[in-house]
């Protein structure tokens, strides 16, 4: 026995230490992007500053110029349901510091509880630039989403080159739209640009601090996968021409890791963005959550060509610390002491460079934000630390679960609507209903 807790306990050392070396090239490669591309969209922005040498200025000038001739680009909102940050997502995307753009929302009927708010923010700010309509035909091949962002792309202006996704829980800064613009503008070779959400773990609720842990890990991990979140996306309108990334999605369930797997397949290139990791503060309880990471696990079994690589990390990264947990309770219970309690100490320490990790996560994301922003995030008490080290295990679990159930889902329940799965490319939609919204959900509860 002790030859094997020996072979568990070093076995969780290196991983841990491959955890933080993929920590230090994450870091490495977005202080590497925003040194390059931040001071030239800040300049661009904000013509009157001048702070910087004449040889920066220098070096800069070409890609100002470039910013300053940004092409016509399409921001796209698909709503299904009110969310809780809705009229400031609406707000956010209309105060755009972007001089040639257009917004098409595409909302799931007339009847939707988003309807009048939509219709409220753009009578309020006057706006001009943007078009509402409802869903016009259900394919009942693929999701609502799906569905709703062929509508979008099939009506794009011709002299429209970018079009960016943006989700309803998602308030933007006002330069989102350059940031992710920049690099398609800079560089010909790349064909998508992403960003990433960002949870609060502050809330009533237990499953806001789980959400936030096992995110923390999916940034990592989508950032290595090469995985486009589609809430915070800019495309190419040329990727639509030369891919058949729209006929798939006419028989798809998602739309994200469909792209990336897109991408991957013809060659074109994804950059991301760590300027554009978005902060979200909507909440979420522990039921809401195991079904909402489901349906990402899901997403990736379905769409990413590397899946079995995802499914290795991801029971590494769960299943084999809570295996270490189980022998050392079971240790413990035939009175082996000394044995159960190495194991469990193996367990504790795993957790709290986990918390560490997380912490120098949390920091990085916090340095972005204050730059960008010009705001200050409440720094975290000791009682949310330890609220997120007991949220460590949580997380494991739910995680874990998500893994060994997704293996065996055939249907998935996505906003009142029931998908039969098939295969991936093989998608029913069951009984469309309009989107009722609960009639006692907590206002700031996100919508699953």
């Amino acid at each position: 026995m002790t030859s094997v807790v020996l072979t568990c306990i070093l076995f969780l050392t290196l991983w841990a230490l491959l955890q933080l070396c993929l920590l230090v090239f994450c870091f490495h490669s977005f202080d590497s992007y925003l040194s390059s591309a931040t001071p030239s969209i800040a300049r661009a922005s904000h013509p009157a500053i001048s702070s910087c040498s004449d040889s920066a200025a220098l070096e800069l000038s070409s890609s100002e110029a470039t910013l300053r001739m940004l092409p016509k680009a399409t921001i796209v909102l698909t709503l299904r349901g009110a969310d809780p940050s809705l009229i400031q997502c609406l707000k956010s995307v209309l105060a755009q510091d972007y001089d040639n753009f257009a917004v098409k929302i595409i909302i799931d009927s007339e009847s939707d509880p988003s309807w009048n708010w939509v219709q409220s923010v753009l009578e309020e700010g006057n706006a001009k630039n943007v078009s509402v309509s409802s869903l016009q035909t259900v394919f009942g091949s693929c999701s609502l989403r799906c569905n709703a962002l062929i509508q979008a792309f099939a009506d794009l202006d011709d002299s429209c080159e970018i079009v960016a996704v943006v989700d309803a829980d998602t308030v933007v800064h006002p330069t989102w739209l350059k940031e992710l613009t920049y690099p398609l503008v800079n560089d010909p070779s790349v064909s998508v640009t992403t960003g990433n959400r960002w949870y609060s773990p502050y809330g009533d609720y237990w499953g806001s601090a789980v959400r936030y842990v096992w995110n923390v890990g999916a940034v990592l991990q989508m950032f290595l996968g090469r995985i486009p979140w589609g809430g915070s996306v800019a495309i190419r309108t040329s990727v639509f021409r030369d891919t058949n990334f729209l006929e798939l999605m006419k028989h798809s369930v998602n739309d994200d890791v469909l792209l990336g797997q897109v991408l991957s397949r013809v060659g074109l290139r994804l950059q991301f963005v760590p300027s554009v990791l978005m902060l979200n503060r909507e909440e979420c309880d522990l039921p809401g959550f195991f079904v909402w990471v489901k349906r990402q696990v899901l997403w990736t079994r379905l769409y990413h060509p590397r899946w079995p690589a995802l499914v290795c990390q991801g029971l590494l990264t769960t299943v084999f610390p809570l295996l270490i947990f189980i022998l050392g309770i079971a240790e413990m219970l035939q009175f082996r002491f000394q044995v159960g309690m190495v194991l469990l100490a193996a367990f504790l320490a795993y957790c709290i460079f986990l918390v560490t990790l997380i912490g120098f996560w949390e920091r990085k994301f916090r340095q972005m934000t204050q730059h960008r922003d010009g705001i200050s995030l409440p720094i975290f008490s000791p009682g949310m630390f330890l609220k997120i080290l007991v949220s460590i295990p949580l997380g494991m679990v739910a995680y874990a679960s998500a893994f060994l159930s997704c293996m065996l889902m055939r249907s998935v329940s996505w906003r009142g609507i029931t998908y039969t799965i098939y295969n991936p490319n093989h998608i029913k939609l069951l009984d469309y209903q309009p989107y009722q919204q609960p009639s006692q959900s907590y206002e700031k509860l996100s919508i699953h």
